[in-house]
Protein backbone atom coordinates (compact mmCIF):
# COMPACT_ATOMS: atom_id res chain seq x y z
CA UNK A 1 0.00 0.00 0.00
CA UNK A 2 1.45 3.57 -0.42
CA UNK A 3 1.58 5.66 2.00
CA UNK A 4 0.23 9.02 2.08
CA UNK A 5 2.08 11.95 3.90
CA UNK A 6 0.07 14.53 5.12
CA UNK A 7 1.43 18.16 3.73
CA UNK A 8 2.32 20.52 6.21
CA UNK A 9 1.37 23.58 5.55
CA UNK A 10 2.37 26.96 7.67
CA UNK A 11 -0.36 29.59 8.79
CA UNK A 12 -0.51 32.73 7.21
CA UNK A 13 0.56 35.62 9.40
CA UNK A 14 -2.17 38.14 9.62
CA UNK A 15 -0.08 40.65 10.50
CA UNK A 16 2.70 40.63 7.93
CA UNK A 17 -0.17 40.63 5.22
CA UNK A 18 -2.32 43.44 7.10
CA UNK A 19 1.15 45.31 6.87
CA UNK A 20 1.72 44.53 3.44
CA UNK A 21 -1.74 45.08 2.12
CA UNK A 22 -1.36 48.71 4.16
CA UNK A 23 1.79 49.55 2.65
CA UNK A 24 0.47 48.67 -0.69
CA UNK A 25 -2.97 50.29 -0.44
CA UNK A 26 -1.62 53.64 1.97
CA UNK A 27 1.20 54.61 -1.47
CA UNK A 28 -0.59 57.86 -3.55
CA UNK A 29 -0.67 57.88 -7.03
CA UNK A 30 2.08 60.89 -7.46
CA UNK A 31 1.07 63.91 -10.60
CA UNK A 32 3.14 64.09 -13.08
CA UNK A 33 6.49 66.47 -12.99
CA UNK A 34 6.00 69.88 -14.83
CA UNK A 35 7.41 70.04 -18.01
CA UNK A 36 11.03 70.95 -17.71
CA UNK A 37 12.60 73.93 -19.42
CA UNK A 38 14.76 73.45 -22.39
CA UNK A 39 18.28 74.03 -21.62
CA UNK A 40 20.07 75.20 -24.78
CA UNK A 41 22.99 73.58 -26.23
CA UNK A 42 25.03 76.29 -27.95
CA UNK A 43 25.27 80.00 -26.94
CA UNK A 44 22.81 82.11 -29.42
CA UNK A 45 24.78 85.35 -29.19
CA UNK A 46 27.92 83.71 -29.81
CA UNK A 47 27.00 80.19 -31.78
CA UNK A 48 29.78 78.61 -29.55
CA UNK A 49 28.31 75.78 -27.06
CA UNK A 50 26.67 76.81 -24.05
CA UNK A 51 29.17 76.67 -21.38
CA UNK A 52 26.30 76.06 -18.22
CA UNK A 53 24.56 73.37 -20.07
CA UNK A 54 26.75 70.72 -17.79
CA UNK A 55 26.01 72.64 -14.68
CA UNK A 56 22.16 73.19 -15.47
CA UNK A 57 21.70 69.72 -16.81
CA UNK A 58 23.53 67.10 -15.25
CA UNK A 59 24.78 66.05 -18.46
CA UNK A 60 27.99 66.72 -20.94
CA UNK A 61 27.17 68.90 -23.61
CA UNK A 62 27.15 66.83 -26.96
CA UNK A 63 28.51 69.77 -28.75
CA UNK A 64 31.38 70.46 -26.50
CA UNK A 65 31.67 66.32 -27.14
CA UNK A 66 32.09 66.93 -30.65
CA UNK A 67 34.52 69.58 -30.44
CA UNK A 68 36.74 67.47 -28.12
CA UNK A 69 36.40 64.32 -30.33
CA UNK A 70 35.60 64.74 -33.92
CA UNK A 71 37.26 61.43 -34.90
CA UNK A 72 34.19 60.21 -37.34
CA UNK A 73 33.22 61.87 -40.42
CA UNK A 74 30.22 62.64 -39.41
CA UNK A 75 31.08 65.06 -36.83
CA UNK A 76 33.94 66.58 -38.39
CA UNK A 77 31.41 67.66 -41.12
CA UNK A 78 29.45 69.07 -37.97
CA UNK A 79 32.07 70.73 -36.33
CA UNK A 80 35.64 70.06 -37.72
CA UNK A 81 38.35 70.69 -34.87
CA UNK A 82 40.68 72.05 -36.96
CA UNK A 83 37.98 74.75 -37.99
CA UNK A 84 39.60 78.80 -37.10
CA UNK A 85 37.40 81.36 -38.51
CA UNK A 86 38.69 84.94 -39.86
CA UNK A 87 38.70 87.32 -37.42
CA UNK A 88 37.57 91.19 -38.68
CA UNK A 89 39.90 92.38 -36.12
CA UNK A 90 43.21 90.63 -37.67
CA UNK A 91 44.17 92.43 -40.93
CA UNK A 92 46.92 95.45 -41.66
CA UNK A 93 45.59 97.92 -44.46
CA UNK A 94 48.56 98.52 -46.27
CA UNK A 95 49.33 102.56 -48.95
CA UNK A 96 52.06 103.06 -50.47
CA UNK A 97 55.02 104.97 -48.72
CA UNK A 98 54.93 108.08 -50.52
CA UNK A 99 51.21 108.71 -49.16
CA UNK A 100 52.79 108.30 -45.47
CA UNK A 101 49.57 106.78 -44.19
CA UNK A 102 50.75 103.58 -41.95
CA UNK A 103 48.65 100.48 -41.18
CA UNK A 104 48.52 101.54 -36.97
CA UNK A 105 46.43 104.87 -38.43
CA UNK A 106 43.59 102.86 -39.80
CA UNK A 107 41.69 102.44 -36.83
CA UNK A 108 38.41 100.68 -39.23
CA UNK A 109 37.64 100.16 -42.69
CA UNK A 110 34.52 99.13 -44.83
CA UNK A 111 35.09 97.40 -47.58
CA UNK A 112 33.71 97.04 -51.68
CA UNK A 113 31.13 96.11 -52.29
CA UNK A 114 31.59 93.97 -55.68
CA UNK A 115 28.12 93.24 -58.13
CA UNK A 116 27.61 91.78 -61.62
CA UNK A 117 25.49 94.17 -63.47
CA UNK A 118 23.52 92.43 -65.93
CA UNK A 119 23.84 93.08 -70.02
CA UNK A 120 21.74 94.63 -72.22
CA UNK A 121 20.05 92.67 -74.99
CA UNK A 122 22.19 92.47 -77.99
CA UNK A 123 21.11 94.11 -81.12
CA UNK A 124 22.51 94.68 -84.31
CA UNK A 125 24.32 97.60 -83.43
CA UNK A 126 25.12 96.35 -80.23
CA UNK A 127 26.94 93.16 -80.65
CA UNK A 128 29.67 93.97 -78.37
CA UNK A 129 27.87 95.07 -75.56
CA UNK A 130 26.30 92.12 -74.24
CA UNK A 131 29.32 91.52 -71.96
CA UNK A 132 28.77 91.75 -68.21
CA UNK A 133 30.24 94.59 -66.37
CA UNK A 134 31.42 94.43 -62.74
CA UNK A 135 31.20 97.27 -60.21
CA UNK A 136 33.14 98.14 -57.25
CA UNK A 137 32.05 100.10 -55.05
CA UNK A 138 33.72 103.02 -52.72
CA UNK A 139 35.85 102.00 -49.39
CA UNK A 140 35.62 104.07 -46.33
CA UNK A 141 38.73 104.35 -44.10
CA UNK A 142 38.59 105.70 -40.91
CA UNK A 143 42.05 107.10 -39.99
CA UNK A 144 43.54 108.71 -36.83
CA UNK A 145 45.95 111.02 -36.96
CA UNK A 146 49.23 112.22 -35.39
CA UNK A 147 49.06 115.08 -33.17
CA UNK A 148 52.88 115.88 -33.45
CA UNK A 149 52.68 115.72 -37.63
CA UNK A 150 49.37 115.86 -38.81
CA UNK A 151 48.92 113.90 -42.48
CA UNK A 152 44.98 115.20 -42.85
CA UNK A 153 46.36 117.99 -44.76
CA UNK A 154 48.43 115.73 -46.86
CA UNK A 155 45.53 113.70 -47.65
CA UNK A 156 43.43 116.50 -48.81
CA UNK A 157 46.19 117.40 -51.05
CA UNK A 158 46.36 113.77 -52.63
CA UNK A 159 42.61 114.09 -53.40
CA UNK A 160 42.90 117.71 -54.88
CA UNK A 161 45.40 116.62 -57.21
CA UNK A 162 43.64 113.35 -57.78
CA UNK A 163 46.83 111.13 -57.02
CA UNK A 164 46.10 107.57 -57.62
CA UNK A 165 47.86 104.92 -55.71
CA UNK A 166 47.29 101.12 -55.38
CA UNK A 167 46.43 99.72 -51.77
CA UNK A 168 45.80 96.24 -50.03
CA UNK A 169 44.20 94.66 -47.36
CA UNK A 170 45.65 91.97 -45.52
CA UNK A 171 43.85 88.87 -43.57
CA UNK A 172 45.60 87.63 -40.86
CA UNK A 173 45.73 84.32 -38.78
CA UNK A 174 45.91 84.66 -34.64
CA UNK A 175 49.99 84.14 -34.76
CA UNK A 176 49.79 87.59 -37.50
CA UNK A 177 50.53 85.29 -40.70
CA UNK A 178 49.02 86.57 -43.75
CA UNK A 179 46.52 84.48 -45.58
CA UNK A 180 44.60 86.43 -47.87
CA UNK A 181 45.11 89.51 -49.68
CA UNK A 182 42.78 92.42 -51.42
CA UNK A 183 44.64 94.59 -53.83
CA UNK A 184 42.79 97.61 -55.07
CA UNK A 185 44.37 99.20 -57.98
CA UNK A 186 44.04 102.77 -59.77
CA UNK A 187 42.44 104.17 -56.84
CA UNK A 188 41.90 107.34 -55.69
CA UNK A 189 40.24 109.65 -53.05
CA UNK A 190 36.88 111.16 -53.41
CA UNK A 191 35.78 112.29 -50.29
CA UNK A 192 37.28 113.15 -46.79
CA UNK A 193 34.09 113.45 -44.09
CA UNK A 194 36.56 115.20 -41.22
CA UNK A 195 34.61 113.69 -38.39
CA UNK A 196 33.47 115.37 -35.15
CA UNK A 197 34.56 116.93 -31.86
CA UNK A 198 33.01 116.82 -28.51
CA UNK A 199 33.15 117.44 -24.90
CA UNK A 200 30.98 114.63 -24.36
CA UNK A 201 31.84 111.67 -26.40
CA UNK A 202 32.60 107.72 -24.79
CA UNK A 203 35.63 107.91 -27.43
CA UNK A 204 37.97 110.41 -27.20
CA UNK A 205 40.14 109.59 -30.42
CA UNK A 206 40.05 111.78 -33.05
CA UNK A 207 39.16 110.34 -36.32
CA UNK A 208 38.62 110.83 -39.42
CA UNK A 209 36.62 108.95 -42.30
CA UNK A 210 38.33 109.10 -46.24
CA UNK A 211 36.10 107.49 -48.89
CA UNK A 212 37.85 105.58 -51.88
CA UNK A 213 37.17 104.60 -55.29
CA UNK A 214 39.14 101.87 -56.42
CA UNK A 215 39.40 101.00 -60.47
CA UNK A 216 40.31 97.13 -60.49
CA UNK A 217 40.15 94.64 -57.75
CA UNK A 218 42.12 91.51 -57.24
CA UNK A 219 42.60 88.55 -54.67
CA UNK A 220 45.63 87.16 -54.14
Amino acid sequence: MKKEFPIKSEPIKEGKTKSKTKKSNGKSRQASPPPTKVIPMYDPQTGEPNPHYEELTGKKNPLAILRETGNSLENEMLVPPNFQPVMRNRFLVKFPESLGIKPFMVKEITLPVVSMLKPRQPGLSQIFSSMPIVKISDLEIKLIDSATNPLLHKIHSIMRDYIKFTMSVETLDPMGVVIGELRLENCFINRIDYGVFGYSLGDNLYNYTVSITPNSLKHN
